[in-house]
């Protein structure tokens, strides 16, 4: 076999492994949800978005599709996500630059069909606030990554194994707190983690 293909055979058994691991430890009952992140540039080797590998995509779904199939999950997942425009608009404002990066990315999104759980508040923010307002609002809905995981819970989709005695205070996302006023979720998770939470001085304010 060549060194090439015997590289992406072994990824394929990684992720394979990992996806079983995950499935084990996280307890996912037939039928429920796995929410998969990577970068495949990390994976080669390099900095995020600076060695972007297809083969090495294709190698991690490969391994990953047939377990979670197994486990009665399914998944689809973009080719090539692009960005959302919010770094892009961080750095030189909300030009038209930004706006169009914005339209191919809702386009991308909306071609799913599927809702959107963003993982980043700075995406969730433009999604929400600014794609309305530039006329490419996503037509599923944006949920932010804690939010959904919240909801997981509260459904008893996700069953958390409690490390309990552990005591902990939570630091609100900026943004989750400014723009979304969103407080609850987080520690909701924290919660069903197990953890004793104590707050901070003027939480919430």
């Amino acid at each position: 076999m060549e060194p090439e293909n015997m590289q992406w055979e072994q990824l394929e058994q990684q992720a394979a492994a990992a996806a079983r691991e995950l499935l084990q430890k996280a307890h996912v009952p037939h039928g429920g949800l796995v929410v998969v992140g990577c970068s495949t540039s990390e994976i080669m080797g390099g900095s995020i978005g600076k060695a972007s590998s297809m083969a090495a995509a294709g190698a991690v779904y490969r391994g990953l599709a047939p377990v979670l199939a197994k486990a009665g999950v399914s998944a689809k997942v973009l080719a090539n996500e692009p960005a959302s425009g919010v770094m892009l608009g961080d750095l030189m404002g909300y030009t038209e630059e930004v706006r169009k990066q914005a339209e191919v990315c809702a386009k991308a999104l909306n071609e799913t069909g599927l809702p959107v759980v963003v993982l980043d508040s700075y995406d969730a923010e433009i999604m929400t606030q600014k794609y309305p307002e530039w006329g490419c609002e996503i037509t599923a809905g944006v949920t932010t990554a804690t939010a959904f995981v919240a909801k997981l819970l509260e459904e008893k989709k996700l069953s958390p194994k409690a490390a309990l005695g552990i005591v902990g205070a939570c630091h609100d996302d900026d943004r989750l707190a400014r723009t979304f006023h969103e407080f609850a979720p987080v520690r909701s998770i924290a919660k069903a983690a197990g953890y004793e939470l104590t707050e901070m001085f003027n939480h919430e304010k």
